[in-house]
């Protein structure tokens, strides 16, 4: 039985199989490696019926159907309508974005059909192809993948793409990440004297990631992972769009461009000059026809230069390498440690992201002998056929350790968040602790799973809720909950809170979010507080002085920079002196045997404050003189 691999990209897909031991992509009937990840659906001439097309086909639908040709569908998966990061992209995109039904999720509106299409059912449609494409070349049935998903992709996006294949009429293998793919790929057939420290730098159509991973011969193992869902080649190409668009509103006096076959005319353009830019230095952008205004077409003409579209990516490719040195930073690692860089996503080929990669990192080899654009779907398929070797009792010795890339708790007290598996924690993994009611006679717990990086429950995103009935009446703090929180190996979420007296509990397998606003979590968690758990004292002291552990660590990396914007001034230096003596009071305070849990949390909001006034001031470092926030 043949199982295949599946890279489900943002601009592109590939599909990936084994064969006679070696991995090799599958080429569709046009002989490219990849199709295109759009879905349009069109009108059949002869019968009127409408049906739906994927891959090159739909592609040449964006500019005369644009409404009924669905792209980037991979930035929409497992979101939110009324997520912020959504409603910053909705305005780029042709077709219509709506809310799901109950409020949950969001859909796509067909207007050809009359119809709503899941994101699920969209990216279905995808894999579907992808799939068919395997099966015309290796003449068998496939109904078994391993999928790859960014490694920032959180519990629900996982889920989504689970569903996507299961509607594809595929079973998942195993979800796993981008990034590990690539390194999977890269280590085959490669004979590693000893481990290396590699760095996976994926900044692909729409999403980024960078990973760390440690490899030697039969071993891969995550160190650590960031990245943003929302940072890719589609914000370069959308910013070089609307530098045209500026560029022909001003050239011809148009106000207000909102002719969308004329958007979609120069997005393509935009995108295919983009891409030449990689090896040209100046392209001409001529666009016959573009526009009709006053009975007139408008020809329209320019020259775009590789140093203008280098202006305009700048700022996202910075944003991509300042996530690289705090993922460093985190686990106290520095360019220097690492023994190579390798290279995935279409949008690495860029020379200046390159180059700013070179800087970053002058010391370390950029691996550039391998195609990004195929390297996970190879490293899935390599994966696949491990998993289905062991399934027939062949071990392999083979050994692959992902992380999970987020910190996942759930809400306590008044508006707190406790951490119960840390982000980079190596999964599959489990992990457990003991609640308490925080009220007298409290007669159910609420459970509210969130992720995320701030003590501050509100400023988190919520995974999901359930809640355990039926608890005992008693004074607050007498009644024990055991919550256990578990990631599998796909990295899909499961929670169960059991009372330890009764041994009642409830268990829930997390499979979509909220449809909150920060501000919706924050009403709730308010009207919710009484029924959530509290920590036992002793556990909330360890908490609150680990808060503050890394508080210090914060304000330590800021110290430099500081000095350097205060130098010279006597009240920045009374400034620096007064909060040398807090973190040296602090660090000795926090060594004692007997702590105080009141003291400790008014010295974790006293830190809280100094870190955002100074990570402020180091932000707009053109200022001479920061706020004291009260404290001094």
């Amino acid at each position: 039985m043949t199982v295949i691999g599946i890279d489900l990209g943002t601009t592109n897909s590939c599909v990936a199989v084994i064969k006679n031991g070696k991995p090799e992509v599958v080429k569709d009937d046009g002989g490219k490696a990849t199709i295109p990840s759009i879905v349009s659906f069109v009108k059949n001439d002869l019968t009127g019926e409408i049906g739906k097309i994927v891959g090159a086909q739909a592609h040449q639908q964006m500019l005369t159907n644009a409404e009924n040709t669905v792209y980037c569908i991979k930035r929409l998966i497992g979101h939110d309508f009324k997520s912020a990061s959504i409603n910053h992209i909705l305005p780029t995109l042709p077709y219509k974005v709506i809310p799901g039904q109950q409020g949950n999720g969001l859909e796509i509106y067909i207007p050809a059909l009359g119809k709503n299409f899941t994101t699920e059912e969209i990216s279905s449609y995808i894999l579907t192809e992808l799939r068919s494409t395997a099966e015309k070349y290796t003449g068998e049935t496939i109904t078994k993948a391993v999928i790859t998903v960014p490694a920032y992709f959180n519990n629900k996006q996982r889920q989504a793409t689970k569903d996507a294949a299961a509607i594809a009429g595929i079973e998942v293998m195993r979800i796993i990440n981008e990034p590990t793919a690539a390194a999977l790929a890269y280590g085959f057939s490669k004979n590693f004297s000893e481990e290396k420290l590699l760095a996976v730098f994926d900044f692909g159509g729409g999403t980024f990631d960078i990973t760390l991973m440690e490899v030697s011969q039969d071993t891969f193992n995550v160190v650590a992972t960031a990245g943003n869902t929302f940072l890719g080649g589609e914000d370069i190409t959308n910013a070089l769009l609307d530098y045209l668009l500026d560029d022909l509103s001003t050239r011809y006096n148009l106000p207000d461009i909102d002719d969308q076959l004329v958007i979609q005319r120069l997005r393509d353009y935009a995108e295919t000059a983009k891409k030449n830019l990689t090896i040209q230095t100046a392209v001409t952008i001529e666009i016959p026809y573009l526009k009709e205004v006053n009975g007139n077409f408008i020809h329209y003409k320019t020259e775009v230069t590789r140093e203008k579209l280098e202006e305009l990516a700048l700022p996202f490719i910075q944003k991509a390498i300042n996530t690289f040195d705090k993922t460093l930073q985190e686990v106290q690692l520095t360019p220097g440690d690492l023994a190579g860089i390798i290279l995935i996503g279409g949008q690495t080929r860029m020379p200046l992201l390159q180059k700013e990669l070179a800087e970053f990192c002058p010391s370390v080899q950029i691996l550039k002998n391998i195609n990004p654009d195929e390297t996970v779907a190879i490293g899935a398929a390599l994966q696949a056929k491990l998993l289905e070797e062991e399934a027939g009792g062949d071990d392999n010795g083979m050994l692959l350790l992902d992380v999970t890339p987020h910190n996942l708790g759930i809400a306590v007290g008044k508006d707190m968040f406790y951490t119960l598996i840390q982000k980079n924690s190596t999964v599959p993994t489990s992990v457990d602790d003991i609640f308490v009611t925080s009220h007298d006679n409290q007669e159910k717990a609420k459970i509210l799973l969130l992720q995320g990086d701030s003590l501050v429950a509100s400023e988190n995103e919520i995974l999901g809720e359930f809640e355990l009935d039926g608890l005992r009446p008693a004074k607050r703090g007498e009644v024990k909950i055991r919550v256990t929180y578990e990631i599998d190996i796909n990295g899909i979420v499961t929670v169960q809170a059991m009372d330890m007296d009764t041994g009642i509990s409830q268990r829930i397998t997390v499979a979509s979010t909220g449809n909150m606003t920060k501000e919706e979590l924050a009403k709730k968690i308010e009207e919710n507080s009484d029924y959530y758990l509290d920590l036992a004292e002793k556990t909330m002291v360890e908490e609150i002085v680990q808060s503050i552990e890394n508080y210090l660590f914060e304000l330590e990396t800021m110290k430099p920079k500081l000095y350097q914007i205060f130098a010279n001034s006597k009240i920045g230096n009374d400034k620096m002196e007064k909060m040398e003596a807090l973190i040296s009071g602090t660090k000795t305070y926090i060594k004692g045997e007997k702590l105080d849990l009141e003291k400790l949390q008014d010295i974790e909001t006293k830190l809280d404050i100094l870190k955002n006034t100074y990570k402020n001031l180091i932000d707009h470092s053109d200022e001479t003189v920061a706020p004291d926030g009260g404290l001094f």
